[in-house]
């Protein structure tokens, strides 16, 4: 009896390992303010965890502001300034929305990488000093 309650006493301990070692990434800039984390199987093989474990160390970053999980699209790292703003909006039913915005900022950046491309192909087709061909 002894021995399993020691080992439902370590998950927390390891969650808690697993959330220190995350957030020392965020710490040293590994992982910039808007940056999605890698997923949750990802983390598991980068960590060696179990898939509650990593899901729990997720949960504790989500309480002390550092990350906001959206449903579809992944973990996010918090801007410190924004996590008073992420728990404000994460209330019932606001997950469904911040998801599609987050897909729709995803279509926007696709976008502008796109235009930026053709800008450069541009640029490189007319060359300053040479005159522009119509």
């Amino acid at each position: 009896m002894p021995e399993s309650r020691a080992r439902v006493d370590r998950k927390p301990v390891r969650a808690e390992h697993v959330a220190s070692q995350i957030r020392a990434s965020i710490v040293a800039g590994e992982f910039e303010a808007g940056q999605r984390l890698p997923t949750v199987n990802e983390l598991v093989k980068q960590y060696a965890a179990a898939k509650n474990t990593v899901v729990k160390a997720i949960s504790i970053l989500r309480e002390e502001g550092r990350v906001q999980p959206f449903e579809g699209s992944g973990v996010y790292v918090l801007d410190p300034d924004d996590a008073a703003l992420a728990e404000e909006v994460a209330g019932e039913g606001s997950s469904e929305i911040l998801t599609e915005i987050m897909r729709r900022l995803d279509i926007f950046d696709e976008r502008i990488t796109s235009m930026e491309a053709s800008l450069a192909e541009v640029r490189r087709a007319n060359p300053p000093g040479r005159p522009a061909t119509g």
